[in-house]
């Protein structure tokens, strides 16, 4: 399957936008679509520049076959197809029902809010029936996870002079979509993202976001936790990257406790949260 295809040609592109090779043409010349050219000197042109004129110019992408996407599926829909997907193991099915929704106007925290949650919370309760329930729901977890980083492929690169956002799961997390998912919502909303998966130290956290100049930082907290220990963990953590913003996030977030007197913290209850304080900074 190709799913997002990297550069399209001329005509294809055209194609896609509904418009004529010379319209094209023209666009390519005034530099509203950047191009690259094949050792032969052919124009190609990534396809994440044609979603992102697209979406600046108001056009409806016409022949969605050319960047791998199923028609849009909506809602519940949408949740119980992505569901049946990752239960079935059809990795293709899964990214194409996130792309088509994706291009047809849903950002990417609502996917990892709505169908993504949802789906991911379904096969965790496969562990109490189904024998085969954690092969599973790992399984499904890459496969969501290969899904997420097509959705990548079509995001508008960061742009020059971008912020930087360094972050990932605490020590001791085991799990890698959210933090993933958390590196594309900040990506979406105009940051440059470095994701340092799960199980990454304080010490190493810090260390990368000096190296990389990160004017926030984010943490993902999914797996077991104790709460005072964690809770005194980020509080440290938070005062020894002051000013910079640290966010923290996941579904046992909420575990830590009151922490509204540290003035650079910020506590995002959802993935939608997460990319509205994100455009503020960006």
């Amino acid at each position: 399957m190709t799913t997002a295809s990297q550069y399209l040609s001329p005509r294809q592109a055209a194609r896609l936008l509904g418009a004529s090779e010379s319209s094209l043409k023209r666009w390519v010349d005034a530099g509203d679509l950047a191009i690259r050219r094949t050792a032969g000197g052919h124009r190609r042109i990534p396809a994440t520049e044609v979603v992102r004129f697209a979406r600046r110019e108001g056009l409806t992408l016409q022949d969605a076959g050319l960047l791998g996407r199923s028609p849009p599926a909506a809602g519940r829909r949408l949740t119980a197809n992505v569901t049946r997907a990752l239960l079935d193991g059809d990795g293709d099915a899964v990214q194409r029902l996130l792309l088509s929704a994706h291009l047809d106007g849903m950002p990417v925290a609502a996917l990892a809010d709505g169908p993504l949650r949802l789906a991911m919370e379904e096969l965790g309760r496969l562990w109490l029936s189904d024998p085969e329930g954690v092969a599973r729901e790992h399984h499904a977890t890459l496969l969501a996870m290969r899904a997420a980083e097509a959705l990548r492929n079509v995001l508008p690169a960061p742009r020059p002079g971008a912020p930087t956002a360094v972050g990932g799961g605490p020590a001791g997390d085991p799990y890698l979509l959210p933090s993933l998912l958390a590196s594309l919502v900040l990506q979406e909303a105009g940051w440059r993202t470095v994701d340092l998966g799960p199980d990454t130290p304080d010490a190493a956290l810090i260390a990368a976001a000096h190296r990389h100049g990160a004017t926030l930082v984010w943490r993902s907290y999914t797996g077991e936790l104790e709460p005072t220990a964690a809770a005194k963990d980020l509080a440290t953590l938070c005062r020894r990257m002051a000013p910079c913003r640290v966010v923290a996030g996941g579904w046992r977030a909420h575990l830590l406790g009151d922490l509204d007197g540290i003035a650079n913290l910020e506590r995002p209850a959802t993935m939608t949260d997460l990319a509205a304080l994100a455009r503020t900074g960006a």
